[in-house]
């Protein structure tokens, strides 16, 4: 193993070895004091605490000696060389000759991480809070996606009821655990037609287009990015009307719900609900129903396991509203075409 990925493991200077199955006197030495730790902690039957420490060592040193060190890295199989002249390019020879319009849609998605994070020194507390927490994937708008980083707190609600009851410190907390973006690639012909496609073929139709100095109108609204293949300058198409565009909105309630007859936990639960407000895309706000669910609740199976308490996390939509976008119009030809143009530009003014 070279020196480079030996430092990786935490226990590096044991990792000199040149085989992986050579054991070099550090780690032997490492070794036989690691087993005498595990035998000598037999004579400590009365002193548990010192018992359990010993153990601990023990274990810990013999688990890290053992698969601490790293395999040697192994090469890659050789590959076949391949020119770039070998490789064909995809066929978009319809697109050029009959596409209108290209489209690159993304499906923006931000996982949240719901949680109790509580102030204390009890491993098994901490265990079961992780446990605990519950993970939801939410579908949203392009500007709420970017205005969120991982690991950013978007609520935060003070157990005022669990330092009553039982002095615990602790909150309930809402942090973006994780982003993803997935694409989608259409393009649509001059008989109106829509058809799906992947990304290689996607760019490459662009790449010609462009190549072939095509007059386009690239148009990025809604997370989507529109590009218009146009056959004479949009203002000869001749715009008649000009309709606003709507941004989509809605505040969730985010609220642990407990099938208990305990009614400090239903005081908990009230006081330590969430409120969150996301713009999302229009196919999404038209699947929600005034005051339906932003998912699916499903049971904490862990909660009940840990806790004997079933409870299911909800997230109940009770507000949603739109607002006329200030940036981009819809704009109706009297060619029959439809175009998403910016304001302004002496198109479509304010």
């Amino acid at each position: 193993m070279n020196e480079k990925a030996s430092k990786h493991t935490i226990f590096w200077p044991f990792c000199q070895s040149k085989h992986p199955c050579f054991l070099d006197f550090y780690e032997i030495f490492a070794r036989i004091a690691a087993l005498s730790l595990g035998r000598f902690s037999v004579f400590f039957k009365g002193e548990k605490y010192v018992r359990h420490l010993l153990n601990f060592l023990f274990i810990f040193l013999f688990s890290f000696l053992s698969f601490g060190c790293e395999p040697p890295p192994v090469s890659p199989p050789p590959r076949p060389s391949q020119t770039l002249a070998s490789i064909k390019p995809p066929d978009v020879s319809n697109i050029l000759k009959s596409g209108v319009e290209l489209r690159e849609e993304r499906l923006y998605l931000v996982e949240l991480d719901f949680r109790k994070s509580e102030l204390t020194l009890d491993p098994m507390r901490m265990l079961k809070n992780n446990a605990a927490a519950t993970q939801q994937t939410l579908i949203v708008d392009e500007r709420t996606f970017d205005s969120y980083k991982v690991d950013q707190e978007l609520s935060s609600k003070f157990d005022t009821w669990g330092l009553l009851s039982d002095g615990g410190l602790a909150s309930y907390k809402v942090t973006v655990r994780s982003k993803q973006i997935e694409r989608q690639y259409f393009w649509v012909s001059n008989e109106g037609i829509q058809e799906e496609m992947n990304e290689a073929r996607y760019k490459e139709a662009l790449r010609e287009l462009k190549e072939q100095d095509r007059s386009l109108l690239v148009v990025p609204f809604a997370g989507v990015d529109r590009t218009y293949v146009l056959d004479r300058p949009l203002a000869d198409y001749g715009i008649t009307t000009c309709d606003p565009l709507q941004r989509y909105f809605v505040t969730i309630l985010v609220k642990n719900e407990s099938f208990s007859l305990d009614l400090t936990k239903y005081l908990r639960n009230a006081a330590t609900s969430h409120e969150l407000t996301l713009e999302v895309p229009k196919q999404v706000y038209d699947q929600i129903e005034r005051d339906g669910q932003a998912w699916e609740p499903k049971v904490n199976k862990i909660s009940l396991l840990l806790k004997g308490r079933i409870s299911e996390l909800r997230g109940t939509v009770i507000k949603r509203w739109t607002e006329t976008d200030v940036g981009y119009r819809l704009a109706h030809t009297q060619s029959g075409r439809d175009f998403i143009v910016p304001v302004g530009q002496g198109m479509c003014e304010r």
